[in-house]
């Protein structure tokens, strides 16, 4: 059970702030989207967001069977993100959580320009070498990709979280025991 919001209002308030200070109008809600794993919002001026949801294979709350609460977010369709969120940010429901995060996601996208981080200070790497990573940096990386071999060793520890079961991981390839014989 959700008992705060606080982390997703914190969230929202470094954004709004950082809108104000750029004069940045957020995007009206175009789409909303729940789907298998994801939620994701649509709004005008490209800025999109998506959010994990807990479904389908990693549904550790449950399966969702309350699709209501989406259908009733339907008359914010149009209005701008900001009016979206205040809404969510009084919503308890994992969905709506999911989808508050979305939607800051989608605010956050011109914030994220290669020109907007540069001009906060926040390094750019548009390789993919992970040259970025220093030996004595402490790296979780979410989700076992091909960027975990790639980062392996590159750090002074790398942790991986994944909700997967282990077994959906890891391929096993077994082969007949070399004094077998198969016949045709």
């Amino acid at each position: 059970m959700i008992i705060s919001n606080e982390d997703l209002q914190r969230a929202f308030a470094l954004i709004r702030e950082m809108y104000r200070d750029k004069a940045i109008v957020p995007g009206k809600l175009r789409k909303i989207g729940f789907g298998n794993k994801w939620n994701y919002v649509l709004a005008e001026k490209d800025q999109i967001g998506l959010a994990f949801n807990f479904t389908a294979d990693h549904a550790v709350y449950g399966q969702v069977d309350d699709l209501e609460q989406f259908i009733n977010l339907r008359p914010y369709i149009g209005k701008n993100l900001f009016e979206f969120i205040e809404y969510l940010l009084l919503q308890k429901k994992l969905q709506m959580r999911s989808l508050c995060l979305a939607a800051l996601n989608a605010l956050s996208h011109p914030l994220t320009s290669l020109s907007s981080l540069k001009e906060r200070g926040i390094p750019v790497s548009l390789n993919e070498r992970y040259d970025f990573i220093k030996s004595e940096d402490i790296v979780t990386v979410i989700g076992y990709g091909g960027v975990v071999n790639q980062i392996y060793g590159r750090c002074k520890e790398l942790h991986v979280s994944d909700m997967r079961p282990k077994h959906t991981l890891f391929t096993l390839t077994m082969f007949p025991p070399a004094d077998l014989t198969i016949l045709p």
